[in-house]
């Protein structure tokens, strides 16, 4: 158990002490209130004052963001009270008149709900970051108006149909948690259609160009996926839907939902992913999936939700000795951002984003016509190293002091390995607001396939021809 067996002075219990005793007449204090009961009970460094407020936040004392050594946002408030926090965030889903607004709150509406004296109007951006830091809202209009996933409407939009010749993928729950969906939406806002098009348990997204349609059943559990559009996009597209399925499913402990392929020609007929996976490494080519009444190729249905060579680089390619350091590069962090700033050039058909010659300040690439900031972090050894949360945290609180230098409104991540569920949910709530983009391999491996006749000095296995059947 954490800090079990942790020596603390005396100082400590006291000042724990006296933030229960203001706890049973105020919901917060801010964090100069706070460093000053510190320096009053002989506590008087900053770093161990940060410490102790971490310990008092791990112990349930206090609901605070300032630790500057842990993953949490620098704020200048400390709730001594948690329920203020979610009673303030149920005002808002519980209000009537924002769910006949479509789940659309105004700065408006946001005053209007939050009008009891609890909640002054000075911190009402701090519920709205919660909310945030939650996934339970994203930005619509900075400052003005936001889009709250579970007041959108519950019924699906009429006409909408999924398309025979979709590509498919579904996961199966043996209990469908709530709020899955809206966390998804919420989670990829930036890739909703020009007119929009999303309802409680399902949104229509345009990704790689293509049409995707994600929709949900509780009842029976069901996550379904289809996508549409230029048949050389559909499984990019749907290899980043995965990607952020597999993240939300990290956060939630013990959820191991199946993953799921259709046959394309029966979608009645379901094959576990996971099966063909264990088919595929024991060098079978063809079986007859229970239900089916003729064999299949087994290479054609994984092929058919991902391209094979996809599945070559997520295994071996994106670090060494497969990803090759060149003539004159320094090192693999060193070759990795020069191979991101070629590829996102590329990628972007422009060779406007450049690299930032040292001191960076957190960022490595900038894309100023774009305002966008890159910082590239590598693993060299994923068997036995990961990517490592604090220093990318240092990274961005860094590019954040070179903000108005560098002009930057987006702030990428772009990892040469998965980034998992709990490790997104410490970088964002370390920053919420930074509008934070991950480009992990699910980015990076179409891309490679993209860019594959430039790649033959990168890859060493890409020297030779890349079929397996």
């Amino acid at each position: 158990m954490k800090h079990v067996f942790d020596p603390l002075p005396i100082s400590y219990f006291t000042i724990k002490e006296k933030l229960e005793e203001l706890a049973q007449k105020n919901n917060y204090i801010d964090i100069w209130t706070y460093y000053q009961l510190c320096v009053d009970k002989d506590v008087n460094e900053q770093g161990e004052q940060d410490r102790l407020l971490r310990f008092l936040h791990d112990l349930g004392t206090v609901l605070s963001f300032n630790d500057p050594e842990s993953p949490y946002s620098l704020r200048e408030t400390s709730v001594l009270n948690p329920e203020w926090v979610t009673d303030g965030v149920y005002k808002i889903l519980n209000d009537k008149q924002m769910a006949k607004h479509g789940g659309v709150l105004s700065r408006k509406e946001l005053k209007q709900a939050l009008k009891n004296r609890k909640y002054p109007e000075k911190y009402h951006p701090f519920i709205i970051d919660m909310m945030r830091k939650f996934e339970l809202c994203f930005t619509v209009q900075e400052n003005e108006k936001w889009l709250v996933a579970e007041l959108l409407p519950k019924s699906e939009p009429k006409k909408l149909r999924e398309d025979a010749k979709a590509l498919t993928f579904r996961y199966h729950y043996d209990v469908l948690p709530p709020g899955i969906a809206c966390r998804f939406i919420v989670r990829r806002y930036e890739n909703l259609t020009t007119k929009p098009i999303y309802w409680r348990s399902g949104v229509v997204l345009k990704v790689e160009e293509c049409r995707v349609l994600v929709r949900s059943d509780t009842d029976k559990g069901r996550m379904f996926i289809s996508v549409t559009g230029p048949e050389n996009g559909r499984r990019s597209a749907l290899a980043v839907v995965r990607d952020e399925f597999d993240r939300i499913h990290a956060t939630i402990p013990n959820l191991e939902p199946k993953k799921i392929v259709p046959l394309p020609d029966d979608p009645k007929v379901e094959v576990e992913y996971d099966h063909l996976l264990t088919l595929e490494k024991e060098g079978v080519r063809e079986f007859i999936p229970q239900g089916a009444k003729q064999p299949y190729s087994v290479a054609t249905l994984l092929n058919g939700i991902e391209d094979p060579l996809d599945r070559e680089f997520g295994r071996f390619h994106l670090y060494p000795p497969f990803f090759e350091i060149l003539p004159g590069e320094e090192s693999f962090a060193d070759a990795w951002e020069i191979f991101c700033c070629d590829m996102l050039n590329r990628h972007e058909k422009t060779t406007e984003i450049v690299r930032r010659k040292a001191p960076e300040g957190g960022i490595d690439l900038l894309w100023r016509k774009k305002k966008r900031a890159y910082q590239c972090k590598s693993v060299i050894d994923p068997a036995t190293n990961r990517f490592d949360v604090f220093k990318a945290v240092e990274s961005i609180k860094t590019a954040l002091t070179k903000r108005k230098e560098t002009v930057w409104k987006k702030f990428y991540i772009c990892s040469n390995v998965d980034i998992t569920g709990p490790q997104e949910k410490k970088l964002r709530e370390a920053c919420p607001k930074v509008d934070l983009k991950l480009l992990t391999p699910s980015f990076w491996l179409p891309r490679c396939r993209e860019q594959h006749a430039y790649l033959h000095s990168r890859f060493s296995e890409l020297k030779r021809p890349h079929e397996r059947y």
